[in-house]
């Protein structure tokens, strides 16, 4: 899930010279080509050998995970504009305050409707079942602090630098999730994610060569 979230690099590469009319050079086009297929591969795993070999998606999070890489990347070129307009600072706090009023207007909307929930629904949904600690609720505010100044270190680099390149660069955060699912929860990598992380470490050295 989290290397098929990644890919909106690419993707907000290729809308950003489309409809900002950045401009990209043959080698930070295959970099960018080579990120995207990096991200493929990730995605993907095999099943059983020879003629009976598959390939499929790595779990059915990764088919959400495709949908919010389409969100992230046409986020991240819109969001661009605003940022060259009114600076990274205004245009950060007016987006977060969009993101705190939809929160609080999904759950109540979801709250209201409690009733008609299945169960996994308001234990996933509205956190029912579940007790709120105070270790759970430290880890969440931090999270949350962390995530406002990521984002607003993001929106910065967006100012000053083409988004293509930014959202490329961004794009290596959730790679080094997937490293840490394998060094600290010894997640198993199969051949073609060794092939797709070889894959994005080359069109990260290519994206970034000089035109």
């Amino acid at each position: 899930v989290s290397p098929t979230i990644s890919a909106y690099g690419a993707l907000s590469a290729f809308i950003a010279a489309l409809f900002l009319g950045e401009q990209l050079t043959p080698a930070n086009i295959g970099g960018v080509v080579a990120v995207g297929t990096g991200i493929a591969l990730l995605g993907l795993r095999t099943t059983g050998s020879g003629r009976d070999r598959r390939a499929s998606l790595a779990s059915p999070g990764v088919a959400f995970a495709l949908v919010g890489l389409i969100f992230f990347a046409v986020i991240t070129v819109l969001l661009t504009i605003p940022i060259k307009a009114f600076g990274w600072s205004t245009a950060i706090t007016l987006s977060r305050i969009g993101n705190f009023a939809t929160v609080w207007t999904i759950l109540l909307i979801v709250r209201a409707k409690r009733t008609s929930l299945p169960k996994w629904g308001r234990t996933d949904l509205l956190g029912e079942g579940h007790r709120l600690t105070r270790t759970g609720i430290l880890l969440a505010a931090l999270v949350g602090v962390g995530d406002t100044v990521a984002f607003f270190v993001f929106a910065a680099a967006l100012e000053v630098g083409p988004t293509w390149a930014v959202s490329l660069l961004s794009s290596l955060g959730p790679i080094i999730v997937v490293l840490g699912g394998y060094l600290v929860y010894k997640e198993r990598l199969r051949a073609p994610q060794l092939l797709g992380l070889g894959a994005i470490l080359l069109g990260i050295i290519l994206a970034t060569l000089p035109a």
